[in-house]
């Protein structure tokens, strides 16, 4: 076989042009493509890396914020239900004070209601008994018992020292001495001269002595000296029991 070098020399030459014009027209033109893009896919994944690691710390801000929001949520309900469990607590102790105020309220006005009634029963049955003894005494009374009561006022006197009896009559700033014996019926005359007779020995002879009636005495008698009276009678009896059941059946009584 023949090789014709002069074929296979312009062969190598248009090859070596071709490679010199693919080298300088195309490769170098491709690679500074495939270099710039690889540098921008480089720049895209290190912006993309950027993000996402900023997104990651976002990421991790929101979740702290999130619990902090969750923390504070909580603490918020906490303090919102202490405050109305300590808002209840006020209201229900409140609630109880003006309760127990108006039961209070109610037992004192209910015991004052009850304190009165009983005060008024009591009034009642002690202005009847008294006018029921009133109307006995009234209907029993008579010098007899007027007597019996003059007894006592003598016997009264019996008790007094010497000087006790003595200033009954004196000090009236006149000579004549006067006491006045009021009995609830009239005395017969001896039954008057008898009391004389025994006044006198007490007080002085020289003593007058004057009778009178007073029927609202009901029985008894009263003996009035210048500046003394000595009282022996049902009515002031009767008025001494009312008052002393009216005293004891009083508030002081009830307590």
């Amino acid at each position: 076989m023949r090789i014709d070098w002069w074929t296979l020399a312009l062969q190598a030459a248009n090859f070596l042009v071709l490679v010199w014009l693919l080298q300088h027209f195309l490769y170098r033109p491709v690679q500074g493509i495939i270099a710039e893009r690889q540098q921008r896919a480089e720049s895209l994944l290190a912006e993309a890396s950027s993000a996402r690691a900023a997104a990651e710390k976002l990421q991790a801000e929101l979740g702290q914020q999130r619990a902090a929001i969750e923390h504070e949520r909580h603490q918020v309900l906490e303090e919102v239900h202490a405050r109305a469990e300590e808002e209840a607590a006020a209201l229900l102790g409140r609630a109880r004070a003006d309760a127990d105020k108006l039961l209070a309220e109610e037992r004192q006005r209910l015991a004052q209601e009850r304190a009165e009634a009983a005060e008024a029963l009591r009034r009642e049955a002690t202005e009847l008994g008294v006018a029921i003894g009133r109307r006995l005494l009234a209907e029993v009374g008579g010098a007899r018992l007027d007597r019996s009561f003059l007894d006592r006022a003598l016997a009264r006197l019996q008790t007094l020292a010497e000087p006790e009896r003595a200033a009954l009559v004196d000090g009236s700033g006149h000579d004549d001495v006067v006491v006045q014996v009021v009995t609830a019926a009239p005395l017969d005359p001896a039954d008057r001269a008898d009391f004389t007779d025994r006044l006198r020995a007490l007080v002085g002879a020289g003593t007058e002595v004057r009778f009178a009636a007073d029927p609202t005495l009901l029985a008894g008698a009263e003996v009035h000296f210048p500046h003394t009276v000595l009282h022996h009678s049902w009515r002031d009896s009767l008025r001494e029991i009312e008052e002393e059941l009216k005293r004891d059946g009083g508030p002081a009584g009830h307590a």
